[in-house]
């Protein structure tokens, strides 16, 4: 399962992405700044977080 990250403040996306690491290890976590890295992205994304 893919798990995306995405925040304008960086701080706060790795805070929360640090967050879900710790509640599920075994999932992929990846942290985008902007909505456009996150479209751009080729890997599917099961949970995003949007803050």
């Amino acid at each position: 399962m893919h798990i995306s990250v995405c925040d304008d403040d960086k701080e706060m996306a790795v805070y929360i992405a640090n967050l879900v690491k710790k509640s599920v290890p075994e999932y992929n976590t990846e942290i985008f700044t902007s909505g456009e890295d996150l479209l751009a992205c080729d890997t599917k994304t099961d949970i995003a977080f949007l803050i």
